[in-house]
């Protein structure tokens, strides 16, 4: 159970990375119900199982709503009710639903329910606001083209296959929860509310002057911190939360940000992002020195990580990375890209990501020319040699040209030999001959590689750096043999 867990947890880290690219789905989501539910219109939820059940949970945020086939639906499994289509308007007429103020989300992670398929087309039908809340891509949801709104948040296939209970929950339930918002709509939520303005405002605040703060922002706890704190009007509130997608701590950091740099110009700011098979890290720094990294899954060029990036640095954090205009200068190192019919798909979508145009402000390179960068501060290096050793094995080399490197050739192993050491073989080094064996063939494998560049190119080491990456060379054991290697073949960097 131990190692089932183990190998279960991490993805769930994943998750939400997989909603952040919906965020701008999700907040006119939130403006098409808000404006409706400000009226007085209900908000039904559709769902089968797991989907059902965390409707419930966000529908008991959103009072007056309600679920497809009530308490005993939720209480009790009813075999076959989801694979019915046509039941969904017999639940629903149920309730005389008013077209011009009701809205209706459907939630099924596979976005193949025929029960909450056929509950969107009825609603759409008759003029409801409708929302689908799914967790692949394509859905039939989003084919079939009845949602005005569909969020959908790709998990990718779970630890349990079939399970919908575990990433695809989790997504969903983060995706909900951004739809709803404190109302001070009872006793209970209204003295809830007041704590948090008091939290906000300090003791200081009396309750009287915190229920007219609430009064003018219309019961709405997220508006009346905003102008308590920043002391704007509703109008200025509302357009502040709008801009940062509802997130109260974005929009204090905005304001912040404003009053610490000025005019907040992006001109000055560069990022670089790392974008390799496994992972994609990113990095933006500012003029005054600011640096903010974020980290993101195997999925190449993430937007998601570029985000965290910018929360990360003081000159930017609690702004949307969408929102920085102009960087002076974006590097992207992307795995892959030096297959010729990838690049121009990829130099699309990054201009369109970034704002930028190739060769006007946006580099993009392979991932492995990001490495001889390390050595960059170093006046006396000349060249560099890149050694890779991972699933398989490169060797690289580059020449500083007019302040930067460029490459000049490279070799590989295309036999994967080195993706053979793996750890375990790594740690049994000092106790097994075979282990010791092949740790020092794969040394010396890497060492002829970096040899025949030298050579080839004609580097003068001493006026060079040697740049180690990838997983094995993780191990500081296999950094020294690869060292050991190098210098017995007669090079020392």
């Amino acid at each position: 159970m131990a190692e089932f867990l183990q190998n279960s947890n991490p993805p769930d880290c994943r998750v939400p990375v997989a909603v952040t690219p919906c965020l701008p789905e999700i907040a006119a989501t939130i403006d098409a119900l808000t404006e409706r539910v400000g009226k007085g219109g209900r908000v039904f939820y559709l769902g089968a199982g797991t989907s059902g059940r965390l409707g419930v949970l966000d529908a008991s945020e959103i009072p007056p709503s309600y679920f497809n086939r009530g308490d005993y639906a939720l209480r009790n499994a009813k075999e076959g009710a989801e694979d019915d289509r046509s039941a969904a308007k017999t639940d629903l007429d149920a309730f005389n639903i008013a077209p011009n103020l009701d809205s209706l989300i459907g939630i099924a992670s596979f976005g193949r329910i025929p029960y909450v398929l056929g509950g969107l087309e009825y609603a759409r039908s008759i003029g409801c606001t409708t929302v689908g809340v799914v967790c692949v891509q394509p859905s039939a949801i989003a084919t079939e083209g009845n949602a005005d709104y569909l969020t959908s948040a790709v998990t990718g296939s779970e630890s349990v296959t079939g399970s919908t209970r575990m990433k695809a929950g989790t997504a969903t339930k983060l995706v909900l929860n951004m739809m709803v918002d404190l109302k001070a709509t009872n006793v209970k939520l209204r003295q809830r509310a007041r704590n948090i303005l008091r939290a906000i405002g300090g003791q200081r605040c009396h309750y009287s002057e915190l229920d007219a703060l609430l009064a003018a922002a219309h019961d709405s706890t997220k508006l009346a911190a905003v102008m308590m704190v920043l002391n704007v009007s509703l109008v200025e509130a509302e357009l502040r939360l709008e801009r940062n997608n509802g997130v109260l701590d974005r929009v204090f950091a905005e304001a912040d940000t404003k009053s610490d740099t000025g005019s907040g110009d992006d001109s000055c700011l560069v990022l670089c992002v790392d974008a390799g098979g496994t992972s994609c890290k990113a990095m933006i720094l500012s003029k005054d020195g600011a640096v903010g990294a974020g980290f993101g899954g195997p999925c190449n060029v993430n937007a998601g990580a570029i985000q965290q990036a910018t929360d990360s640095c003081p000159a930017t954090k609690g702004r949307l990375f969408s929102s920085i205009t102009t960087f002076a200068s974006t590097w992207v190192g992307l795995a892959g890209y030096d297959r010729p019919e990838v690049q121009s798909s990829v130099h699309e979508g990054l201009s369109k990501l970034l704002n930028l145009k190739i060769g006007a402000g946006l580099d993009v390179t392979t991932d492995i020319d990001l490495l001889p960068v390390s050595s960059a501060s170093e006046e006396t290096v000349e060249s560099a040699v890149v050694l890779v050793a991972g699933t398989g094995s490169i060797a690289m080399s580059f020449r500083t040209e007019n302040g930067a490197f460029q490459p000049k050739d490279a070799v590989m192993d295309r036999t994967s030999r080195i993706a053979r050491v793996a750890k375990t073989v790594l740690s049994m080094v000092e106790t097994n001959e075979d282990a010791d064996r092949i740790v020092a063939a794969g040394a010396d494998k890497l060492a002829e590689l970096a040899a025949l560049l030298v050579l080839h190119q004609g580097i003068k080491p001493l006026k060079a750096s040697l740049v180690l990456a990838e997983g094995l060379m993780q191990d500081e054991g296999y950094r020294r043999r690869i060292v050991g290697s190098v210098e017995k073949a007669g090079y020392k960097f």
